[in-house]
């Protein structure tokens, strides 16, 4: 019994010592579970800090510790969860949502993107070097393979970058990764272009598909000049090699033929073109027989061709043909190509081609800019070939400075390029001293182009500026001999002082030296027995040129030239003849080997036959002249291809005017011309040609001046409406302002005038009247016009001032210069002027004179003012037969009294 008692009790023991003990292990379980989900949490958090700290700095954590911290806090995570779903009591729901809240806002949220954008952003970045690599190493296969990945990532995924927590964090990761891979991948837009354009050319080329060929190649052309240098030579020798299998591939033939502006045709080819097939290489004129364009909607201009000067582009694929200065292209025109005549530059012919263009040129000219072709001569560009017909100038210091000399840069300084219409050649060469290097400001009025459409505006100014800070000195490039008794010395630049020039011993007389009016480069030395005595030099001499200066006034150094003095005696030879239609004229034009002079004629003669009709007779002499000429079978001889000061020329001209229409065949007789050496030319049988007959231009309505500055006068060809007529919107005048309108005469043809409101045009030389609306009798709109009128200015003077200069002589000054004729007159009283002391009209002898600056008067009292006089009030006023007038025609109108200033 005893033990047993002592089992139970021990038994009791232990469950009273167990009972004791649950109470606080029940406690430290709840405690232990809440710093496990603290923990967790701490580091849950402590992983996304670890790499967001650091780039808040705008750098990268290493990313092997943001892995261990990840991975830390999925343990941490896991195991709290673990503990809370085992021992969370009533705060379990209450833990999990904070472990999973937390998890989901921390880690999934933000470490697991930033570690996906991280991983995908460093193969992105090994993405980037292998194109770098590429492009090191001028890989271009590979650069396009890594260029499309590296677009295909950026393009489709690169949205990874975009899902990371943190503007901070998604800036370093596009800085870092995006961008570079970006702009890496974007140098070679250009280039992957290209070569992707040049890949599927070449493969429509192989199908036949030349269209879509063309299309690719127009692409990779417009892209080469813009790819990268570590591919060009690639790309352009592959562009090359396609494009010539493109264009073997192809038919040669004409594209197009369309109107740039009434001077410009251009014709399109598919395919280069030779040259000499269709632009003379002697002068630049199309091939003769080549083409032929033809006016359909009335009389032919330019049924013959060859006079037309032609270009053709730098790829062979493109003529420009130019009417030609005082001609122009207007209206529809059958353009056709002979059959085989053109070739391309692989000698392969094209076929005839014919297409009808139309040429409505009503485009104004503007002006691009300007340049110097050096320090002397600027040169105006245009948009399109420019007429200088009724050019009018003035110019001014832009300081204000008054212009030293009124004509230094006026019309006659102007000139249209020879070589290319389109720029205007204006010679600074006479500015005076003191406005070297000053801006010039020169006011162009009437510049137009070919179809009489002024610049835009009209006037227009420009800027130019002899600039002498060029301190390069001219220098001579040869001295030749060009006739038995002259030398021509040539120069690197543009001279504006001559040089002196010694022949041996002897200094040529200066007045025999003289710069050349055409080309300022070159200088021409003229040899006389003055100077020489009885024979001019022979054998080699020297030649030594010193003393010259060029435009910018730097004097070059003297130089000597071997120059042989011998005589040549090879008589000249015709290279060509054709027959060109000039300014609706046709001649025959005959070409030599060399420059020649035309002799004077006595009994010169062109025989030989003609066929009309079949039938081969022999001609009438053709007697050469050398004036214009009005009889049957006499023609005038003139060069050509030259200006008209020009004494030689390599081309000569026969105006066939009084010539039979007939094919010809003729010799040219001996002594035709002269070489500039003086051998006469030989007789040149066998030379063809066909006369035609000359063109006849169809009157057009005409513009023009009235008989008052006020007035312009507008004539049409028909009847017209007189409501539309008498419309002032109907008609607008450039730079002025109409008042009122007049239908003069309304027959068989109309005459509308048009008045201008005085002082409204404030400009002389030609002005842009434009008409339209103005309608037929039977109620048709006539079409939109606009023409040319040279107008003068009709602002009317004033006298600006009256003043008494002397107790005899009052001084007025007018607003603009004066007709001298209108004031200087003597009568008693004056014709013009009322002269006023003290109210009463002074009744002695007024004599009344212009000074030389055009703008002052003065008038002479008879008797001098009396003290008294003078004390009074003096007036000038209007007399009854006054007529004072500026130099335009501009009559004064009445004005109140003035009073004379003392």
């Amino acid at each position: 019994m005893k033990k047993k008692a002592i089992k139970l009790a021990a038994a009791s023991a232990v469950a009273a010592s167990a009972f004791v003990a649950s109470a606080p292990a029940q406690t430290n379980a709840a405690t232990n579970v809440a710093a496990e989900v603290s923990k967790a949490v701490t580091q849950i958090k402590k992983a996304y800090h670890t790499y967001s700290d650091v780039t808040a700095k705008g750098q990268f954590a290493d990313i092997k510790e943001v892995y261990k911290q990840y991975n830390a806090a999925k343990a941490a995570y896991n195991n709290a969860k673990a503990l809370v779903n085992k021992a969370g009591g009533s705060k379990k729901d209450a833990y999990l949502a904070q472990l999973d809240s937390t998890y989901a806002d921390y880690i999934t949220k933000r470490v697991v993107t930033y570690i996906d954008a991280y991983n995908y952003a460093t193969k992105l970045a090994d993405k980037k070097e292998a194109l770098e690599k590429a492009i090191a190493d001028k890989d271009l296969v590979a650069a396009e393979k890594y260029y499309n990945e590296i677009s295909y990532e950026l393009n489709k995924r690169t949205v990874i970058l975009d899902r990371v927590y943190g503007k901070t964090t998604r800036d370093l990761l596009r800085a870092e990764f995006k961008t570079p891979a970006q702009d890496v991948r974007d140098s070679l837009k250009y280039d992957i272009t290209v070569a992707v354009k040049l890949r599927a050319a070449d493969e429509a080329i192989k199908k036949g598909d030349l269209t879509t060929a063309a299309d690719a190649l127009k692409v990779a052309n417009d892209n080469l000049s813009k790819v990268t240098e570590t591919f060009k030579a690639q790309l352009t020798a592959k562009y090359t090699e396609v494009n010539a299998a493109y264009e073997a591939a192809l038919t040669p033939k004409v594209e197009s033929v369309s109107a740039i502006n009434a001077a410009e045709l251009v014709v399109t080819f598919n395919k280069a073109i030779d040259k000499d097939t269709v632009i003379d290489p002697a002068n630049g004129t199309l091939v003769d027989g080549v083409f032929t364009i033809t006016r359909i909607d009335t009389a032919a201009d330019f049924g013959t061709t060859d006079n037309l000067k032609a270009s053709l582009s730098a790829d062979g694929k493109t003529l420009t043909i130019l009417s030609g200065s005082g001609k122009k292209f207007d209206g529809k025109y059958a353009f056709t190509v002979a059959k085989e005549a053109v070739k391309t530059v692989d000698k392969k012919a094209l076929p005839a081609f014919s297409s009808v263009v139309e040429v409505k040129d009503t485009t104004r000219p503007v002006i691009k800019g300007v340049t110097y072709k050096d320090a002397a001569t600027a040169v105006v560009e245009f948009s399109e070939p420019v007429d200088l017909t009724n050019l009018s100038v003035t110019a001014k210091r832009a300081d204000d400075v008054a212009l030293n000399g009124s004509t230094v840069l006026n019309e006659t300084k102007f000139s249209v390029d020879t070589n290319d219409p389109r720029k205007v050649v204006v010679d600074l060469s006479a500015i005076n001293t003191a406005d070297l290097d000053k801006d010039i400001v020169l006011t162009l009025v009437g510049i137009s182009d070919y179809n009489g459409n002024l610049v835009s505006p009209n006037p227009t100014s420009i800027t130019v500026k002899y600039n002498t800070s060029d301190k390069t000195k001219a220098s001579v490039t040869s001295v030749a001999r060009v006739a038995s008794d002259k030398l021509q010395i040539k120069f690197d630049r543009a001279l504006a002082v001559k040089p002196v020039v010694k022949v041996g011993t002897i200094t040529v007389n200066p007045a025999n030296v003289a710069i050349d009016d055409n080309d300022k480069s070159v200088v021409n030395v003229t040899l006389t027995t003055a100077d020489f005595g009885a024979t001019l030099p022979t054998g080699l001499q020297n030649v030594e040129v010193s003393g010259y200066k060029g435009v910018n006034l730097v004097t070059g150094d003297t130089v000597v030239k071997v120059v042989n003095f011998d005589v040549e005696n090879t008589a000249p030879t015709v290279v060509s003849t054709k027959v060109e239609k000039i300014d609706g004229v046709e001649y025959l034009v005959v070409t030599y080997n060399e420059d020649v002079t035309i002799p004077t004629y006595a009994t010169q003669q062109i025989t030989g036959t003609k066929v009309v009709n079949y039938v081969t007779s022999a001609i009438t002499p053709i007697v050469l002249k050398n004036a214009a000429t009005t009889t049957a079978n006499e023609a005038q001889v003139t060069l050509y291809g030259v200006p008209a000061s020009a004494t030689k020329s390599k081309s000569i001209k026969i105006n066939l005017s009084n010539v039979p229409s007939a094919d010809y065949t003729v010799t040219l007789p001996a002594g035709l011309v002269k070489d500039v050496f003086g051998n006469p030319s030989e007789a040149k049988s066998g030379v063809t040609f066909t006369r035609t007959s000359n063109d006849v231009k169809p009157a057009v309505a005409t513009v023009g001046p009235g008989s008052t500055n006020d007035e312009i006068l507008v004539n049409f060809t028909t009847e017209v409406d007189p409501v539309s007529a008498l419309q002032k919107s109907n008609y607008t005048v450039e730079g002025a302002q109409i008042e009122k309108v007049e239908l003069l005469n309304n027959t068989s043809t109309a005459q509308v005038k048009l008045t201008l409101a005085k002082n409204s045009n404030t400009f002389n030389g030609s002005h842009v009247v434009t008409i339209s609306g103005v309608k037929s009798k039977t109620n048709t709109v006539i079409d939109n016009t606009t023409k040319v009128v040279s107008l003068n200015e009709n602002v009317r003077p004033t006298i600006t001032k009256a003043e008494l200069t002397a107790n005899n002589q009052i001084k007025i000054t007018f607003s603009e210069d004066i007709d001298h004729t209108t004031v200087e007159e003597t009568s008693s009283p004056v014709s013009d002027f009322v002269i006023k002391i003290g109210g009463v009209s002074y009744t002695g002898t007024l004599t009344e004179a212009m000074a030389a600056d055009g703008n002052v008067a003065t008038i002479t009292l008879g008797t001098p003012l009396s003290p008294e006089q003078y004390a009074s009030t003096i007036t000038l006023e209007k007399a009854t037969t006054f007529d004072v007038k500026d130099l335009k025609g501009n009559a004064m109108e009445s004005f109140s009294p003035i009073t004379v200033l003392k």
